[in-house]
């Protein structure tokens, strides 16, 4: 088994001191290989779409990610701080471009279920394609299934009836990470995490029960809180009809849950939406 690892260098010299650190530390192993890739500026939008073994259902959708904890994009890539999610349609030109050449593949492979193509879209708008996800992933799907369900997404790729929930009369949906220490640093002894952050109280008002996904949290005989595993206790969702109302309804959510040494990131998670 191998490890990989990811840097965005500024310039060559940089991506060199960066090799060598990664060399020194002992996590290149004998004979490793590495590709070089060109940076493409852009916005990174996930383009998600349904597979039922032989088409794409009607149901598609946008996310688009802050992946760093600390407002200005200043922090650790944590993969997803903030996220803005709005459904889209069949003729979306991002759909044709990035999910509709997949259909032939997918439909070879007999794949049944949820794929996401993640990109970066550069200025004259074309899609540079960074990776192909065929899983339920965090934090977007929880933002997904408080906008507009998840269960009837799941029963009609599998070619079972359902209907489509009504309209809940919102165009945006937006999920907000809220975390405790020692996330989002990551350490390899688990032990330690659960130490650090194992049996934290935690408040969410019952009022708030369907706008705050539960992350890493159990329910003990004095109610809930931290599990201990990662230090994540959920995600705060809010929806409305543009990114920045969804953004203020989740982060109205976020401060509303009490748990000692909350952290989010700041109120600016929705700006890119």
């Amino acid at each position: 088994a191998g490890t990989s690892f990811s840097f965005v260098a500024e310039d060559a010299k940089q991506l060199e001191a960066q090799v060598e650190h990664w060399d020194l530390d002992g996590l290149l192993k004998p004979g490793w290989k590495g590709i070089v890739q060109e940076f493409v500026g852009g916005i990174e939008v996930s383009v998600e779409g349904w597979f039922n073994g032989e088409n794409f259902t009607e149901d598609f959708n946008i996310t688009l990610e802050e992946k760093r904890p600390y407002a200005g994009s200043l922090g650790p890539n944590i993969g997803c701080a903030y996220n803005t999610i709005f459904p889209i349609k069949r003729s979306s030109a991002l759909v044709k471009k990035c999910l509709d050449p997949l259909g032939d593949f997918l439909k070879r492979e007999g794949f049944v279920g949820q794929i996401d193509v993640n990109n970066i879209v550069g200025q004259d708008g074309t899609p540079y394609a960074l990776e192909f996800t065929p899983r339920t992933g965090y934090d977007c799907c929880p933002t997904l299934a408080f906008g507009w369900g998840f269960g009837w997404r799941i029963a009609r790729a599998c070619g079972l009836e359902y209907e489509t929930p009504e309209d809940r009369g919102f165009k945006f949906a937006g999920g907000v990470r809220v975390y405790i220490p020692p996330y989002p640093i990551e350490i390899e002894d688990s032990g330690t995490v659960e130490k650090m952050c194992a049996n934290v109280k935690v408040d969410r008002p019952e009022s708030l029960k369907e706008f705050f996904y539960e992350y890493d949290t159990k329910r003990t005989d004095d109610g809930l809180v931290c599990a201990g595993s990662c230090g994540i206790i959920g995600i705060a969702h809010g929806s409305g009809d543009s990114p920045r109302e969804a953004g203020l309804a989740a982060y109205r959510v976020a401060e509303r849950v009490k748990v000692p040494g909350k952290s989010y990131r700041a109120i600016d998670g929705w700006r890119r939406g």
